[in-house]
């Protein structure tokens, strides 16, 4: 959520704390989310020189490598696992969310969750116009007489 949120400190620092309870592949894709591209890569690239070849890794090692700009690298990995057919629509859809200020956006793509504006409760309850609202306020008026001074 701090990755999602631009946060990227507060991300690294929990992942720093968390490093050793997350799995190699998680851990890299989180740290690249987390605005440290090159850094979350070479996690990914060291755990699949050391052994740790799996779909999963090799196409975070992909989404890493093309947050950093890295796009012939990230299509050589994508080619592992990925239909030829399917290469550029995956590329075009990591291009069109590797802004800065789209971390949200990259988050909510990840967890296939939707991407909607919530400007909370309080705002909506501010900007109530409800006339039940206003017929209280009426009522209220009504009942307590104003005293003249």
């Amino acid at each position: 959520s701090y990755s999602a949120a631009g946060r990227h400190r507060d991300a690294v620092a929990i992942l720093e704390d968390w490093r050793d309870a997350i799995p190699v592949a998680d851990l890299g894709l989180a740290l690249a989310l987390a605005g440290e591209p090159t850094r979350g890569s070479a996690v990914l690239a060291d755990a699949l020189r050391n052994g740790e070849n799996t779909p999963k890794l090799r196409q975070n090692l992909a989404y890493a490598y093309a947050l950093d700009g890295r796009w012939r690298e990230a299509r050589i990995m994508m080619m592992q696992d990925v239909p030829a057919d399917q290469i550029d629509a995956r590329i075009s859809d990591w291009a069109a969310k590797t802004r800065p200020e789209d971390n949200q956006l990259r988050v909510a793509g990840l967890l296939g969750a939707p991407l909607r504006s919530d400007p909370g409760q309080p705002s909506r309850l501010a900007l109530n116009s409800n006339p039940v609202n206003e017929q209280l306020a009426a009522q209220t008026a009504a009942v307590e007489p104003v005293q003249q001074v």
